[in-house]
């Protein structure tokens, strides 16, 4: 009985690999194909883009056969992960970790060699790095144009980016890593520099799986691993780590291994904790409730310092890079970027009427780092202050119940605060997954569904159609609601009361 329901474990993991390199090859035909015209929403060159090594698809004519064979593989990634991870309380547990490891690294592998991507991102890393540890400059401040004459990757990418190319917008944990990769791989082909960021998120992918199994292991053992699998299987997980290669996975493990520490040793958790934050800033969001986690189950002295060494870590990471006030406006390059979020759709009305730039308040003086308060810029903040209420409001409820959907619920206020939301971005909530009940099929889904925001990525012919792309935004942003509120688990997973989760 085992060896037959091990062998339909494995059949699911077989069958991914298949999707995953039938979706490659259809890909890898239709690429031929594509032509990219200049798109004035962004600041790069699609064309450019498209001759790089892994070749960057977006605003692209004849996009959506590319766009529908990326739809199918994120389907069948889901429908299989799902199914896989439904298999495994039929096999002894002692085997279970070892199997979903083992899989995921199958599977992370094979699609990491998917032919292109829909985001650049590993390319601005390479951007950032090469710039960093090859030619020792500052990425966080990038003003003028670079020589790139004698260093190939640099050059193509430069190509696609602008030169110069935006300043970097992440943590100094993560322009220190980049550097450092980007010294060792300096005589390495441009493929193989974005391929090793690809690798380098799917071991992240991977070390969150343990992490959380870690942190569930005083669940009902067939059950946690169930969700644990259902986390490492998800399609956006292993969509945007494998093939995205973005550094948001390894921002998330570092803050999973801190919360599946925190009670044994709270000080590692802290620096684990200052550790993810230097490799976005994000992780912010989590250290208040870490905080208080310590507090609570070590006492008042423990928990003050373990909110103490998260940003000592971030700081002592961020000293090579620090220039003054100037630095920090690398850091909100994001924020006047609307697209596919609640914060566009109220504004609409305000770009469709040519409003963008008129004062909401005429008499009020600019803002710091943000500039004047135009309408757009009114309702991003007040969208934010909501946030800030909503965050608050689950910290204090967290330092009451210490339930960790408490965090969710912040997270997930800071993602429909955002004035975009890339799908990389719910990968955030992620970890959410492997803690059972309504959360994690929220999660699930969202992550699922987000896919269709790549819309505006991949085609150039969906801009004029705001009324499709705001359903496409209404379709992700509440049908995961809807869905998470009317699901009823037909097993027990290891989450407590009221679908939220147990404390870690």
């Amino acid at each position: 009985m085992r060896t037959a329901a091990f062998g339909r474990s494995l059949a699911w993991v077989l069958l991914m690999l298949v999707c995953a390199c039938a979706a490659a090859l259809v890909a890898h035909r239709l690429l031929g194909g594509l032509a990219a015209v200049p798109d004035l929403r962004h600041h790069v060159d699609y064309a450019a883009g498209l001759k790089l090594p892994l070749p960057v698809v977006g605003s692209a004519l004849d996009g959506w056969p590319v766009l529908g064979s990326v739809w199918a593989l994120i389907a069948a990634l889901g429908f299989c992960g799902w199914r896989f991870a439904a298999s495994l309380p039929a096999l002894p547990a002692q085997r279970l970790t070892p199997l979903i490891v083992a899989a995921q690294i199958a599977v992370g592998l094979c699609l990491s060699l998917f032919p292109l991507t829909l985001s650049g991102d590993p390319y601005a890393y390479v951007i950032w790095g090469r710039l960093y540890g090859v030619h020792g400059l500052n990425p966080y401040l990038l003003t003028h144009a670079i020589d790139a004459s004698r260093d190939p990757s640099l050059a193509a990418s430069l190509a696609f980016y602008g030169n110069p190319p935006p300043s970097d917008d992440h943590g100094p944990l993560w322009t220190l890593l980049a550097g450092m990769l980007s010294r060792l791989e300096r005589g390495s082909s441009l493929w193989a520099q974005v391929w090793t960021h690809r690798l380098l998120s799917v071991a992240a992918a991977v070390c969150t799986s343990l992490a959380l199994a870690r942190i569930l292991r005083k669940q009902a053992a067939p059950w946690r691993y169930r969700w644990v699998a259902a986390f490492a299987f998800s399609p956006l997980v292993l969509f945007e780590t494998s093939v995205g290669g973005h550094n948001d996975m390894l921002m998330i493990a570092l803050a999973a291994w801190a919360f599946a520490l925190v009670d044994e040793y709270p000080l590692l958790a802290g620096a684990l904790l200052g550790a993810s934050i230097g490799v976005k800033y994000v992780s912010l969001l989590a250290l208040p409730f870490l905080a208080a986690r310590v507090w609570r189950r070590q006492g008042a002295l423990a928990g003050v310092l373990a909110a103490l060494v998260a940003p000592s870590v971030f700081a002592l990471t961020f000293r090579p890079f620090w220039l003054g006030t100037a630095t920090l406006y690398a850091l909100v390059g994001h924020g006047g970027v609307f697209a596919m979020s609640p914060s566009w759709l109220a504004n609409y009305y305000f770009f469709a009427h040519h409003m963008a730039a008129v004062p909401a308040a005429p008499h009020a003086a600019a803002l710091p780092l943000l500039g004047a308060l135009v309408w757009p810029r009114a309702v991003q903040l007040l969208l934010f202050a909501a946030f800030l209420s909503l965050a608050a409001w689950a910290w204090l409820r967290y330092t009451h119940d210490l339930r960790v959907c408490r965090l969710w619920t912040a997270l997930s206020a800071f993602i429909w605060a955002s004035p975009i939301i890339h799908p990389w971005y719910v990968l955030w909530l992620s970890p959410a997954i492997a803690c059972g009940g309504r959360w994690a099929v929220f999660a699930w889904w969202f992550g699922l569904l987000i896919a269709a925001r790549y819309v505006l990525d991949v085609s150039y012919t969906f801009v004029v159609h705001f009324w499709v792309l705001a359903a496409l935004t209404l379709l992700f942003l509440f049908a995961p609601v809807v869905i998470a509120r009317r699901a009823v688990p037909a097993q027990p997973g290891p989450a407590a009361a009221h679908g939220c989760g147990t404390p870690p």
